[in-house]
């Protein structure tokens, strides 16, 4: 009983976690959504947006970091839309 117990409250505690990574869509992540994150959740978009940019050549050319900190530029420069619109908008 108290085995069951524990699992059960292990899965409970890292339920949200896991949802929120499962619920992380690159494609569609707004870019409120990404400034609402924390630094690790942040780092977590950055590796997505930059999977699913991994055709441009100058996004897989630049570090984890980098790309988290790009899509945040992104996001404060083009703030109403998706993630990956704001980091694909002309640089102005």
């Amino acid at each position: 009983m108290k085995l069951t117990l524990a699992v059960a409250a292990l899965a409970a505690l890292s339920a949200p976690a896991f949802a929120e990574t499962m619920k992380m869509d690159a494609m569609t992540m707004t870019c409120a959504d990404l400034m609402k994150m924390d630094m690790k959740g942040m780092m977590d978009a950055g590796m997505a947006m930059k999977e699913a940019m991994k055709d441009d050549a100058t996004v897989m050319a630049m570090t984890d970091d980098d790309a988290m900190k790009t899509a945040e530029e992104a996001c404060k420069a083009h703030p109403d839309g998706t993630v990956m619109d704001a980091m694909k908008a002309p640089k102005m």
